[in-house]
C-alpha cells in the first residue's frame, strides 16, 4: 500500500499517483502553501483541504502532472502532514531513511529523527532512535515545491534486520 491508501477515491492525489487499498493507521492531511515556501518549518499550521488514511509512505520519484482530487490544476506548492502510531515488538535502535523531493522531516515520539528539509531533488537522509517495545507516535511533515518531480518514501531498519518500507506494525 502507498501514500493515499484508504477510503478516498483514487488515493491521496487521485489518478493512481498515490494509491493503496487498506484502512490505514496513519492520517495524512494535505494543505496548500505559498509559492515562497522553502522549508517545512515555514509552514506552521495550515488548513487541510483533503485527508486520507494510509499504512505505508511509498511514493518513488516520479513525474507529477495530474494534481489532486478537486484541485486538478494544483501540481505544486502543497504540504502533507502525516501522523499516527506504530507498534514495536522488539526494543532496540531503529534506523530510518526518509527520501523526498522536496522537504521532509520525521519525528518519532516528538523527537526529530530525520531532517530532509528544503527544496531539492529526490534525496535520502538517515537517522536513528532507540525505541522500547510498545506503541510510538510518528509525525512526518512534507512539502512539494515546484512541479514536475515528486517523491516521498519512508524506510525503517529494525534491530538485526534488513531495511524495508515503514508500516504501522514493526
Amino acid at each position: 500500500m502507498g501514500l493515499g491508501s484508504g477510503s478516498g477515491p483514487g488515493g491521496l492525489f487521485g489518478n493512481g499517483q498515490f494509491q493503496g487499498d487498506g484502512p490505514g493507521a496513519l492520517k495524512a492531511r494535505v494543505c496548500l502553501i505559498p509559492e515562497s515556501t522553502r522549508s517545512v518549518t515555514e509552514i506552521g499550521t495550515c488548513e487541510a483541504i483533503f485527508e486520507e488514511f494510509l499504512d505505508e509512505i511509498n511514493v518513488p520519484a516520479r513525474r507529477f502532472e495530474v494534481g489532486f482530487p478537486g484541485f486538478a490544476e494544483r501540481t505544486e506548492w502543497f504540504a502533507v502532514n502525516i501522523t499516527g502510531t506504530f507498534t514495536v515488538s522488539e526494543p532496540g535502535v531503529y534506523r530510518f531513511r526518509l527520501k523526498s523531493d522536496d522537504g521532509s522531516r520525521l519525528y518519532v515520539d516528538k523527537r526529530l529523527v530525520v531532517n530532509n528539509d528544503g527544496i531539492h531533488d529526490a534525496i535520502s537522509k538517515r537517522g536513528s532512535i532507540e525505541l522500547s517495545a510498545g506503541r510510538h507516535h510518528i509525525a512526518l511533515q512534507y512539502f512539494q515545491g515546484m512541479k514536475f518531480i515528486l517523491a516521498l518514501q519512508l524506510f525503517v531498519t529494525p534491530p538485526g534486520k534488513n531495511e524495508r518500507l515503514f508500516n504501522s506494525a514493526l
